[in-house]
């Protein structure tokens, strides 16, 4: 029997806006004891993914190249330092989100969360939320939590 990613996903998902600000992205990782956020645009898209490993960056590169020892400025990316310097989930969040759908297989998962060096897959559904389409919300479950596939990896 092949588990697929639905057999093991969460589906009470908790999201943050683009422009979420960092003090909330990191008080919200705590009040709901996951370690990475779906991040959507405006019209409900999925843009990316903000985790853990993200804020931590952001704390420990958010001052530059001057603030890092020699050594480590050498092999420091202009990319992850302007992402450090982040304020928001969208300067803060990966995109494009690596994602796959509630129908792959556990093994088709694990295999891309490898390959593309990621911690976390919002499982979507071409119907509800593949990125480019909206997520369709629950307003039963409150405020920034909606019923979809979600995360298949670290939580």
């Amino acid at each position: 029997m092949n588990l697929t990613v639905k057999d093991v996903m969460t589906t009470q998902v908790t999201w943050v806006e683009r422009d979420t600000p960092f003090a909330a992205i990191a008080a919200a990782l705590r009040q709901y004891r996951v370690s990475a956020f779906p991040v959507l645009d405006e019209d409900s898209r999925v843009i990316g993914v903000v985790s853990e490993s993200d804020l931590l960056n952001k704390m420990a590169l958010g001052g530059g190249e001057d603030h890092m020892p020699g050594m480590i400025t050498g092999i420091l990316r202009h990319k992850q330092l302007e992402k450090a310097r982040g304020v928001t989930a969208a300067e803060l969040m990966t995109a494009p989100p690596v994602t796959v759908s509630p129908e792959d297989t556990v093994e088709h998962a694990a295999r891309l969360m490898y390959l593309r060096g990621v911690k976390r897959l919002p499982a979507l559904t071409r119907s509800t939320c593949w990125p480019g389409s909206r997520w369709t919300e629950n307003h039963s479950t409150g405020p920034r939590e909606r019923v979809v596939a979600s995360a298949c990896g670290a939580r």
